[in-house]
């Protein structure tokens, strides 16, 4: 996984080799065998998770979510393997390009003022507050439900949920971004 300096772009990478040193490589060598094979070896990006950044810190966070859209039948993922900096899925994401990409958002938390604080309802599956707690939502078909719920139970121990269209590798992948450090949200 990959992020920006202020912590609001998170990439999620397969282990293949990043393209801009492969380019180099490919500059120096001018076999089409080489190019192919170079071709291959280009990593997947599984998935792309960013944060609005949120300077006043009013306000839970808010994620946005894209993954290669996947087989309805529980199939393979489309494959998404960049080689220019606008068929990455950060950029697709910005520019709207949703074409084989599944979309999905953090659900909106409500504000209860008995408690003074933003709560989402997780089953009882989560027990403590945290501005790291979420549930990720279909963005297209929000009746699906939770596609993924992550909290903290305890000081160091947190608990994630997930379901299909996720892998596990993506699930904790999103969970992991929500506990890296963010310079540009609270």
């Amino acid at each position: 996984m990959g992020s920006n300096f202020l912590g609001t772009c998170f990439t999620l990478y397969d282990n293949g080799r990043d393209p801009q040193k492969l380019a180099k490589i490919q500059d120096a060598v001018s076999s089409d065998d080489v190019v192919v094979q170079n071709v291959l070896q280009i990593r997947e990006e599984l998935g792309c998770v960013t944060y609005e950044p949120n300077r006043t810190s009013v306000g839970p966070r808010k994620m946005r979510v894209v993954i290669p859209d996947v087989d309805e039948e529980g199939g393979s993922s489309k494959i998404v393997r960049p080689m220019s900096r606008q068929d990455r899925l950060v950029t697709r994401l910005s520019t709207g390009d949703m074409k084989d990409l599944m979309r999905f958002s953090n659900r909106e938390p409500v504000f209860r003022e008995d408690l003074g604080a933003y709560c989402l309802d997780f089953g009882g599956r989560v027990s403590m507050a945290s501005v790291k707690n979420f549930q990720l939502i279909s963005s297209e078909d929000p009746s699906m439900g939770n596609i993924l719920q992550f909290g903290r139970v305890a000081d160091d121990m947190f608990t994630m949920d997930f379901q299909w269209p996720l892998s596990p590798f993506q699930a904790f992948s999103i969970c992991l971004s929500s506990c890296d450090t963010k310079l540009a949200c609270v």
